[in-house]
């Protein structure tokens, strides 16, 4: 996900959708194996591997082998409840997550790799079109290690999932009420669409109209000739940039910086400043983006090696997922159209682009009806709520008020809304992470030792 772990530019660039018909799928049995076990740092990490068939819909002999990581610190018994981090488009690190220490609870938890990121590879030599990557086969597989590994780990089970994860973890806990005692979804559209226009919104509100305007110039001299050229990669990382310096918290700073060099500088020395402002802030994340997304080819070896996620990510919004970059109005920043990406999405993968993802609000329903309660997290600044998100609740649902958020009352569990957050609240808010987790626990009945 790039919604808790990853860096900063591009936290701002995931979500979700889907077009798979329920009645397709059968899911099969998952082999759970446990690869090895470590204690440090008062914690013992097991490492299993969880094989799961290629595809569920159709023959094939192929398999993923899904990285899964359980965490329990020291004293804490393998009955105690369980917390499972639902992993987004990004590669699974259970130490990056840090929920034990952020929760402080006497908790077990479970950590599980979304196939095609990371090291969940199909046995595939060619990954370049990798057709096993989906949402939904990734919700079966989660829903195989829930069965196999809660034979090891008593119970109960929560879920935890944000921006992209956050929309993962309602649909699985919808279709499969029986896996989960309760959820918590941050930042999740659970209405996609093809064309999302709520970066643009934030980056008119962060960089003003004489800067937007000024950015704009900047993206019209990339123009390129043909999809994925230098050019081509050069405005996908301004673009990259744009939406997370404006949706960020912690780049905030970053915005006068920007705002100066884009005024000062023609288009070349504004990229060549950017890329070495970005290798310095966050380790050249937001190049990595980009240039990965321009990659034509991709073999199981250099997936292992360089874990092109944003390229994958990539194919999943041509096929099922949408959310594209767009503006409000042109000329704006994000220049490209339905037709431009439906061009890109044959170009790179010879698939159609999707025109009709399908909202995850329904599991919401399915959840209330099982009596599955949901807590939901959302942030003021965040893009991915315009539009997509749960909507906060009238004021007469509020029952608590603090000074950075409320929390509501609602059918279906709790809903917390921090009006000056952005993506993903509680990533950056330790006591709205507790809060949110004691209200899941109280919603579930369920009594949680703290750590002594």
């Amino acid at each position: 996900m790039r919604c808790v772990v990853g860096f900063v530019w591009v936290l701002a660039l995931g979500v979700m959708g889907c077009n798979s018909d329920d009645s397709s799928y059968e899911v099969a049995p998952t082999d759970v194996s446990k690869v090895s076990e470590e204690a440090r740092n008062g914690y013992t990490y097991s490492l299993y591997t969880a094989r799961q068939p290629e595809f569920r819909d159709r023959e094939s002999e192929g398999y993923v082998d899904q990285k899964v990581e359980v965490a329990i610190e020291d004293g804490v018994g393998i009955d105690a409840p369980v917390v499972m981090w639902f992993g987004g488009e990004a590669p699974l690190d259970i130490d990056e997550l840090n929920i034990p220490r952020y929760w402080n609870k006497a908790l077990v938890f479970v950590g599980v790799e979304h196939r095609g990121y990371g090291q969940s590879l199909s046995n595939d030599d060619d990954q370049s079109v990798p057709k096993y990557v989906s949402r939904r086969e990734a919700i079966n597989d989660a829903h195989g290690v829930v069965v196999e590994l809660k034979k090891i780990y008593a119970g109960p089970w929560f879920v935890l999932g944000g921006s992209y994860a956050g929309e993962l973890v309602i649909e699985h806990a919808g279709r499969f009420p029986g896996d989960f005692d309760g959820v918590i979804s941050s930042s999740a559209p659970v209405d996609p669409v093809v064309m999302h226009t709520g970066h643009d919104v934030f980056a008119r509100k962060w960089l003003g109209d004489e800067s937007y305007a000024q950015v704009t110039g900047h993206i019209e001299n990339l123009a390129p000739g043909q999809p994925f050229d230098d050019t081509w990669v050069d405005r996908e990382f301004l673009e990259t940039v744009v939406a997370g310096s404006t949706q960020r918290a912690d780049l905030q700073y970053l915005i006068p910086v920007f705002k100066d060099l884009v005024a000062e500088l023609d288009t070349d020395e504004l990229i060549a400043e950017l890329r070495l402002l970005d290798e310095t802030v966050g380790g050249g994340e937001a190049a990595r983006w980009a240039a990965h997304r321009a990659l034509r080819t991709v073999s199981r070896e250099e997936a292992l090696e360089i874990a092109p996620q944003d390229r994958v990510w990539f194919y999943q919004q041509c096929t099922e997922l949408g959310s594209f970059q767009a503006s409000v109005e042109q000329p704006g920043i994000f220049r490209r159209e339905v037709n431009d990406r439906r061009e890109e999405c044959r170009e790179l993968f010879g698939v159609e682009l999707t025109t009709e993802p399908v909202a995850s609000r329904k599991y919401v329903i399915e959840m209330e009806k099982a009596g599955v309660p949901l807590v939901y997290v959302s942030g003021g600044q965040d893009p991915w709520m315009i539009p997509g998100g749960l909507e906060v609740p009238p004021e007469d649902a509020r029952i608590d008020q603090q000074p950075r958020w409320s929390e509501y009352q609602t059918s279906y569990g709790r809903y917390f809304h921090a009006p000056d957050a952005f993506h993903v609240p509680e990533s950056s808010d330790q006591e709205l992470a507790q809060a949110t987790s004691e209200a899941l626990f109280e919603l579930a009945g369920v009594e949680v030792g703290a750590l002594e």
